[in-house]
């Protein structure tokens, strides 16, 4: 007898779908399509990382990342810097925002820990 498919796991599987569907339009090729286990965790971690950095850098600054700086004056985006975190699953390299001032702490990650 089939099992039926929850709500979550058809969203899970439309996930997959699209994110393969993007690494393909990316050009990526076959080797890097077939990430196993550990690779995948690593990359969906990397990515959701990132974004809840950026997140907090846009509640830091006040103004979303494209908008017209409408936030505290004089404080923008300064590119990011590169910062290794260790997970259960490995060693990860995160891209961290920057602002010009220097004010920025991230929550997701502090300052001078890799854990």
């Amino acid at each position: 007898m089939k099992k039926k498919k929850t709500e979550a796991d058809k969203a899970l599987d439309e996930f997959f779908n699209l994110f393969i569907a993007k690494q393909k339009a990316a050009g990526a090729s076959p080797a890097e399509l077939a990430v196993q286990g550990d690779d995948l965790i690593k990359k969906l971690m990397k990515r959701f990382y990132e974004s809840a950095l950026a997140g907090e850098m846009d509640d830091h600054l006040g103004y979303e990342k494209g908008q017209r700086k409408g936030g505290k004056r004089g404080n923008v985006r300064n590119g990011t810097s590169r910062k290794k975190a260790i997970s259960e699953h490995g060693e990860l390299e995160v891209a961290i925002p920057r602002d010009r001032k220097g004010e920025f702490e991230p929550k997701i990650l502090p300052k001078n820990q890799r854990r």
